[in-house]
């Protein structure tokens, strides 16, 4: 994840949106992030293990 996905994760949808929403919409894409670099090192873990 680049800092320029964290500063559109941060910055608000809407006019009104409460800074908790921003915080909490970049959790969940910090987790997403993750989990998808977990699924990855695991796929490339079983390739090596084959070989």
């Amino acid at each position: 994840m680049t800092p320029a996905d964290d500063a559109e994760n941060l910055m608000p949808k809407i006019a009104n949106e409460d800074i908790e929403i921003s915080f909490e919409r970049l959790i969940q894409a910090l987790r997403i992030s993750k989990e998808e670099a977990e699924m990855k090192a695991k796929q490339e873990d079983g390739g090596k293990e084959e070989a």
